[in-house]
């Protein structure tokens, strides 16, 4: 509790003294672009410059949001304040009153900081010629055409603001509820930072819709909607989140007699939202089935490559490869004498394991390649392999997207099969997986060697098919004799 409390304090010293550079800094921007152009500003230009700066609000504002978040439901949650209040609902609520009480002086310290910035400046009740100009830093630009007056977007920050929070805060506590894990909560934390900057980063309309970052600002909010429909969307979602709580011992029940779909219902998930909306953004380059499936299987590469690329295969591949670890350490939790006495010798199982690996992933591979062709249909594209966008045959294109892929998943499973013999718990595979994403980034994997993202169609901008099939080979052959000698290892033993 006690290094809970000084990391709050490094934190808020920290985002205090962000916030006082922030403002500083965007002051200094909107003056110079004013002066740059000959316009006049008022005081509300650079509030709202503040107020309304995304990587002030992804960066900082957020994850000191979620940690708050987080020190709240874990102070929170105890047996005896779970009597107190008597119901999963009533924890909620109390748990986000505590929430609010701690962020509203976050809040108040912005705006009052964003207000002395511009004291200088004159506060009227129009509009500047400057915030009429059409600039990508010009926050107020986006503000123009949905409010008459600049008090209309002070009256609806701080609204935006307590609701967007609320939400935050009941999203976070009803999916803790699901699983009552500290280090669960800790991941839902991180997974929401990563899908605000993702969203953020990306440009897509349906994530940005689905970021709470982006109810944080008003300018971001005007961009895709009404400001005003953002306040209905918001209490909407209170509405449900006090529902969710409401049937949350029920929820409970159902998610404990059906634990075991649900890393398979999340994938399935976000492999066909990562698919409908890479498609949805190339959707003015395709022509065929076969460019669609570059677009979509694309991937990376150490000359190609980009923050949705490396999305694309953590999503389809990792996390095949990380519902193969599940499968694979529930196949080896079950090994016991009847194990021994139907295959007698730990090669035999382990083959036998792995072609059930392999129907696995050829099974998965297929549905992703069914589901990306009925999307493509939706589209209205031709169904040809053929494609424009990468000098391949339709032929080749087939032996990427599914013997390579194929290679590489196994190759995957290998090293989460050796890993899992002598770390059982798992936890070594996940560092296995962190190196291997490294290896995505650009400029790590130039002379093509490391097993890692081998499968992505961006590969063959610079190696051949026979080059990535002899590599993965090679890899999966050192890999089976490795676990060969673990196997001879554990015999003697």
């Amino acid at each position: 509790m006690k290094r809970t409390r000084n990391i709050s304090i490094v934190l808020n010293s920290l985002f205090f003294l962000v916030i006082s550079y922030v403002a500083w800094y965007r002051r200094q921007e909107v003056l110079s672009e004013a002066q740059e152009f000959g316009k006049d500003v008022n005081a509300w230009d650079i509030t709202f410059a503040i107020q309304n700066d995304m990587y002030l609000i992804l960066f900082f504002l957020m994850p000191l949001l979620l940690f708050l978040s987080f020190r709240t439901i874990e102070q929170q949650y105890e047996p005896t304040i779970l009597i107190r209040v008597g119901s999963f609902r009533n924890w909620v609520y109390y748990s986000t009153k505590r929430y609010v009480r701690a962020v509203l002086t976050l809040f108040g310290f912005v705006l009052l900081l964003s207000l002395l910035s511009a004291s200088d400046q004159s506060f009227t009740l129009q509009w500047s010629p400057y915030s009429r100009l059409a600039t990508s830093g010009n926050i107020s630009h986006y503000l123009v055409s949905s409010f008459h007056s600049p008090l209309s977007v002070i009256f609806l920050k701080p609204i935006l603001w307590l609701l967007a929070s609320i939400v935050l805060h009941g999203f976070m506590c009803i999916v803790f509820l699901l699983h009552e894990k500290r280090n669960g909560l800790l991941l839902q934390a991180a997974g929401v930072v990563f899908w605000c900057i993702f969203s953020f980063k990306s440009s897509f309309g349906v994530g940005e819709f689905f970021s709470p970052a982006t109810y944080f600002s008003v300018g971001a909010v005007s961009n895709i909607m009404h400001p005003w429909i953002a306040l209905v969307i918001l209490s909407l979602a209170i509405v449900l989140i006090y529902l969710l709580a409401q049937w949350m011992r029920p929820l409970r029940q159902l998610l404990t007699s059906r634990n075991e779909f649900v890393p398979y219902l999340t994938y399935a998930m976000l492999a066909s939202l990562y698919i409908f909306l890479s498609s949805s953004r190339a959707s003015t380059e395709l022509q065929t089935i076969g460019d669609l499936f570059v677009v979509v299987f694309y991937g990376v590469s150490a000359e190609d490559s980009s923050f949705l690329q490396l999305v694309s295969h953590l999503i389809l591949f990792f996390g095949l490869a990380y519902l193969s670890q599940l499968r694979l350490q529930d196949q080896m939790t079950a090994i016991g004498p009847y194990t021994w006495m139907r295959y007698q010798r730990l090669e035999k199982w382990a083959l036998h394991v792995f072609v059930k690996e392999g129907r696995f992933y050829l099974l998965a591979l297929s549905l992703l390649i069914l589901g990306t062709m009925g999307i493509g249909m939706l589209q209205g594209v031709s169904l040809s392999l053929s494609t424009n966008l990468l000098s391949i045959s339709p032929m080749q294109l087939l032996l990427q997207l599914i013997g390579i892929s194929m290679l590489q998943l196994m190759l995957y499973s290998l090293f989460s099969f050796i890993l899992l013999w002598q770390f059982p718990d798992g936890y070594a595979m996940l560092g296995v997986f962190g190196i291997l994403s490294v290896f995505l980034l650009p400029n790590f994997n130039r002379y093509g060697i490391i097993p890692s993202g081998l499968n992505g169609f961006a590969q063959l901008q610079s190696f051949s098919l026979t080059h990535l099939l002899i590599v993965l080979l090679i890899y999966v052959g050192l890999s089976l004799v490795w676990l060969y000698l673990l196997f001879q290892k554990s015999i003697r033993i």
